[in-house]
């Protein structure tokens, strides 16, 4: 059976007033693509109600890099907008596009899951061997691999901090 390990769970960050949230959402998409992420957007969904001009939108991202063929990092970002609206702003003269004015939630999680195809667990060997795999043959690569990731998604968050501060508009 597959074992997770959380890393980093539920690290919120939070805006209230206007931002770019396509740009946020283009780049931060891009730039885990680019890391070797594999990004699948498992729920999008928009509500308002009838007549109105604000908008409730939840997104949720699950993306997962395969290290080796035993270990999978995993990343849950969870984007709740609250509240928004879309008005028409002026970029630069002549250029107009709209952008989100309300508030913004974004949840993040990091993960190592060990044995993601559950290989291990299926095979009645494998499966006596595996505890022992995992606290005697693996538990220093994994070890090292909770020190290297745990990093990475500190670096995520402060990175999404970042692309929060760009996406800011005053």
């Amino acid at each position: 059976m597959s074992n997770v390990i959380p890393l980093l769970s539920g690290e919120k960050l939070k805006w209230l007033g206007s931002f770019d949230f396509r740009n946020l959402y283009f780049q931060l998409h891009k730039g885990m693509e680019r890391d070797g992420w594999d990004i699948k957007e498992k729920r999008y969904v928009e509500k308002s109600k009838p007549g109105a001009e604000n908008k409730n939108v939840e997104i949720i991202w699950e993306a997962t890099l395969d290290i080796d063929n035993y270990t999978r990092a995993k990343i849950d970002i969870f984007f709740d907008l609250t509240d928004v609206t879309e008005p028409m702003t002026e970029w630069e003269p002549g250029i107009t596009r709209p952008i989100f004015k309300g508030a913004i939630d974004i949840v993040f999680s990091y993960s190592l899951i060990t044995d993601y195809n559950d290989e291990w667990s299926k095979h009645p060997v494998l499966r006596s061997f595996q505890k022992f795999y995992e606290n005697k043959i693996y538990r220093k690569t994994l070890d090292g691999l909770k020190g290297e990731h745990w990093g990475y998604g500190w670096g995520y968050v402060n990175w999404l901090k970042e692309l929060m501060q760009m996406v800011a508009i005053a």
